[in-house]
């Protein structure tokens, strides 16, 4: 992480790492990042606060918003906690977290979509290679359509291209994998149109659970921070987790960590730092509780409420003690 000159106790930001959900947090309804946003986390970040961004887009989906912060931001934790990387200057590179062996994901993966395709027909669904960032969009995301076979990579279809537009803005079309069968991927999306995530989760658990893919059970299910939509992950999955891992490396406490989310996969992260911060738009009384308190929506700019507040706190204080010296 960058080390900031200049920055004395007073000036310092109340947090050493700050970690911000990406869709539904910092980034508006529209996709786009307010520069009241921007500014303040740039602020904190030359206040010597570690800037930390934790999503459950996939590496592709998230290597956008260290560009749109300039690349002032130390980390990039992607796929709900399927990986992190450390951001030095314009690039990303793998932190090092052990992948397990592709053939302990990859193949049950693809014939546990059989069953999904077999017992929830009206079910679409997207698998996705989260393990690393690359420039080539058909490296990291291909979408199948359960109605025909799991194994034939398709155009995205209409209703699934309509849930994921929002994440997808870059991307105009869906990409498909030449060989689908030959490619390895470890996460899988399963998108229900009519039902909520919750929903979403519990029509595939008991699917999952009766598996009997050999190699099942290192899978879970849960929701994937979108829409009508569940996510099956790697067992030990998590924001947290991840952000525990961080912790032990850099010596930090969790209690030195802020976080803000408005998703059912923000839970963990909210509950394990610090202070954790909801959003006014987030999904749910699960996610408010699992916070110390609430900030305005996303479309009002609630992260900027709240980190403003504290930097103009530290300056309140800084004043006080010039002032203070001033009279000794």
């Amino acid at each position: 992480m960058a080390t900031i000159n200049n920055t004395t106790m007073i000036d310092k930001f109340p947090y050493g790492l700050c970690f911000f959900d990406i869709d539904g947090t910092i980034l508006k309804s529209d996709s786009t990042m307010s520069d009241r946003v921007k500014n303040a986390i740039n602020e904190c970040r030359k206040r010597g606060a570690g800037i930390c961004i934790a999503t459950g887009r996939p590496a592709c989906l998230a290597a956008k918003v260290p560009k749109i912060l300039n690349y002032q931001i130390d980390y990039l934790i992607t796929g709900n906690g399927n990986n992190i990387f450390e951001v030095n200057g314009e690039s990303a590179s793998d932190w090092g977290i052990p992948v397990p062996p592709i053939e302990v994901l990859h193949e049950p993966l693809v014939q546990f979509c059989d069953e999904v395709a077999e017992k929830l027909p009206n079910a679409e669904f997207m698998v996705v290679k989260t393990h690393h960032i690359s420039t080539s969009p058909t490296e990291t995301m291909a979408c199948c359509d359960v109605n025909t076979t799991p194994h034939a990579i398709t155009k995205l279809q209409p209703g699934l291209l309509k849930v994921f537009q929002k994440i997808m803005k870059s991307h105009k079309h869906a990409y498909s994998c030449p060989d689908f069968a030959n490619d390895n991927f470890n996460k899988a999306v399963v998108v229900m149109k009519d039902l909520n995530q919750e929903e979403c989760v519990e029509k595939v658990k008991p699917i999952l659970e009766a598996s009997k893919v050999a190699g099942v059970d290192n899978w879970e299910i849960k929701c994937a921070g979108l829409s009508c939509a569940a996510e099956i992950t790697p067992k030990g999955t998590d924001k947290a987790k991840m952000i525990h891992m961080l912790c032990e490396k850099l010596g930090k406490s969790n209690l030195d960590c802020i976080s803000f989310g408005d998703g059912l996969n923000d839970v963990g992260m909210l509950k394990y730092c610090g202070l954790g911060i909801s959003m006014k738009n987030a999904e749910g009384t699960t996610v408010t509780e699992s916070a110390n308190f609430e900030t305005d929506t996303n479309d009002n700019d609630g992260v900027a409420l709240i980190l403003e507040e504290m930097i103009q706190a530290a300056d309140s204080i800084r004043a006080y003690g010039e002032k203070k010296r001033g009279g000794n």
